[in-house]
């Protein structure tokens, strides 16, 4: 399969203002990047396969904190899903998150800050940090992942239209503890459908 956009914007681990500049929604030429998907090797889990980085504005109205847990897309406006973040995801099930890049966390990153933009992972292997209130320690790769709705956490989903995620590895713990998933690529609604 062949991946467009391979030249990221700004490299893992760091910002688009990379702390040289503070960003602002009136600063021209960046909004173009927002939801964009770019294409990068993986260098942190070993698996020699691509990882999709979604480009996101921190719409949060303050410095988020870095971490292996999933980011909720803005339904602000139309315009904000899937191109902007407003906090930790905190509805339980598949609602319109994305997993922050690992790489924040590997590269000691420790807040993105308002109005910056950074990667959320959209396909591939990162780590995500589970709820300990899930039976992980009798779970096996290839477990379907979802939201908790617990700041972020992810969690065993018991349905397949639920999953955001699958696990790569065998969760050998009770307690809350980052594992290496699969993410599935593309965006799930924020909520269901009204029937009609």
């Amino acid at each position: 399969m062949p991946y467009a956009n391979t030249i990221l914007p700004f490299p893992r681990g760091s910002t688009f203002g990379d702390g040289h500049c503070t960003l602002s929604d009136t600063i021209p030429g960046r909004t173009d990047l927002e939801g964009r998907i770019f294409y990068a090797q993986d260098t942190i889990h070993g698996t020699g396969r691509m990882v999709g980085l979604r480009v996101v504005k921190n719409d949060a109205g303050r410095a988020i904190t870095c971490t292996t847990k999933f980011m909720r897309f803005s339904t602000a406006t139309i315009e904000d899903f899937g191109g902007r973040v407003d906090s930790f995801a905190v509805t339980a099930g598949k609602g319109g998150s994305k997993p922050m890049d690992d790489a924040y966390v590997n590269e000691g990153l420790a807040t993105i800050p308002d109005d910056d933009l950074f990667y959320v992972v959209e396909s591939g292997p990162t780590y995500i940090t589970m709820n300990q209130n899930n039976n992980l320690s009798t779970s096996v790769a290839g477990e379907k992942v979802q939201c908790m709705g617990s700041y972020g956490e992810g969690g065993l989903a018991a349905a397949l239209d639920t999953a955001l995620a699958w696990t790569m590895t065998k969760v050998a713990s009770t307690a809350a503890t980052k594992i290496c998933c699969d993410v599935i690529e593309g965006l799930q609604a924020p909520i269901a459908e009204a029937a009609s």
